[in-house]
């Protein structure tokens, strides 16, 4: 098409390679020199029996997105699940990674993220 510029990206996913659960940042997008990385959606679970926690995305070490995941209750599964989609994905930094984290110690968490990768 005439007149349009397309901007090249890369899509990616992660999956957390084993459950989340002490506070260090697990990387989930390692920085591109140059490139911003774009989160479009995230779907996190927990299925610790007595921890919730805060589940936090992070820019290098600046948080851009905070969520609650419940600790899990046999009797409502739903509830220690959350999914969030981001029309306007959240952006990282330039050369900056993505990073997740959890706020509480002992919550089992897994993490999942779909996103892009783009120099703009």
């Amino acid at each position: 098409m005439e007149g349009v510029s397309v901007i090249p990206a890369t899509s990616w996913q992660y999956v957390s390679p084993a459950e989340i659960a002490d506070t260090a940042d697990d990387e989930v997008k390692a920085a591109v020199v140059g490139s911003y990385h774009y989160v479009c959606a995230v779907q996190i679970s927990n299925t610790d029996v007595t921890v919730g926690t805060m589940v936090v995305v992070k820019s290098a070490s600046t948080v851009i997105w905070a969520g609650f995941v419940s600790p899990y209750v046999a009797a409502a599964p739903g509830v220690s699940y959350i999914e969030a989609v981001f029309p306007k994905p959240l952006r990282s930094a330039v050369s900056e990674a993505i990073n997740v984290a959890c706020l509480t110690t002992s919550a089992q968490v897994t993490f999942c993220a779909q996103g892009f990768t783009s120099p703009q």
